[in-house]
Formats: structure tokens, sequence, C-alpha cells
């Protein structure tokens, strides 16, 4: 069996993993975001599937939430953070101000 090779930016879809590498985030972030956005698309409008158990995330999309992401001007809000942790399971990764 043949196995191509494609670059991280060439690649229609990635991985968690490989999202991270791409992006600097961690990948515990990213799938926080992944579920929040399936669990509490007003919360969250990350890019992500899943093929079966899989997480992936397609690129081009990713690219231009991570641009609106730079652009926003809001804060999250202590009611916010508790939602948000109450979908990633009682991760206390999340901090307010």
């Amino acid at each position: 069996m043949c196995k191509f090779e494609v670059p991280l930016n060439q690649r229609a879809a990635l991985t968690a993993e490989e999202t991270a590498a791409l992006t600097g985030l961690p990948v515990k972030i990213l799938r926080g975001q992944a579920y929040l956005a399936r669990a509490k698309p007003k919360l969250s409008t990350f890019p992500a599937f899943w093929v079966g158990d899989k997480l992936m995330i397609p690129r081009r999309p990713l690219v231009a939430w991570v641009e609106q992401q730079g652009s926003r001007h809001g804060t999250l809000t202590h009611a916010d953070a508790k939602e948000i942790t109450q979908v990633y399971g009682g991760n206390k990764a999340v901090k307010t101000q």
C-alpha cells in the first residue's frame, strides 16, 4: 500500500494533533472547542466534524475561525465560562477576570 504525505497547509482536513501543530493551540482546547460547538453552537463556531470517533477539523474554515477570533473584541463573562466548564466536564482551564 502506498501512503502519500500531503503537507499540513494543503490538507482539506486535519486531526486535532495536526491542528495543534499548525496553530500552536493545545489539543485539549481544540477538542473542548469542538465539543462546545456541537453542544452549544451559540458559544462556539469552531469548525469540526467526526469520522467515527476521530475528530477532524477542516483547514480552510479553521483559518477563517482563527482570524475571526483574533478580530473579536468581546470578553468571556463568568456566565460563559461556567457554561463552557459544564460542557468540558468540569475542566478548570477556563479563567475569568
